[in-house]
């Protein structure tokens, strides 16, 4: 009878065990996200901010939505709530966005505030 008693509370024990440790295992057993899909972009010329998928932008610079015109380049908020074009485009801007740039500082990447 000792015995028995001893049994279901090991077993008691060892479901509570799992359940803890299934808990504190959950966050980490989550998928992680995949690769965005979507992005904001700036159009260079006008300072428009777009949200365009990879399939509506497949190369940098992409065309803007409504001109047509390769304009856009992407672009992220910074935690102070600025945007930014990311590094790696720093080049297309310096290169063939140059004659039409008006909005993206070349040296800092920011994108200005147009009136």
């Amino acid at each position: 009878m000792v015995k028995d008693r001893r049994r279901t509370i090991m077993i008691a024990l060892s479901l509570a065990a799992l359940a803890a440790a299934g808990l504190i295992a959950r966050p980490y057993l989550r998928a992680a996200p995949g690769p965005a899909t979507e992005f904001s972009m700036v159009c260079v010329a006008t300072g428009e901010v777009f949200t365009r998928s990879i399939e509506e932008a497949p190369m940098i610079p992409a065309a803007h939505p409504r001109t047509g015109a390769y304009t856009l380049v992407p672009c992220v908020v910074e935690a102070d709530g600025s945007l930014r074009v990311p590094e790696r485009y720093a080049a297309a801007l310096a290169g063939d966005l140059a004659a039409v740039n008006r909005v993206v500082d070349g040296e800092t990447l920011l994108v200005k505030k147009l009136p």
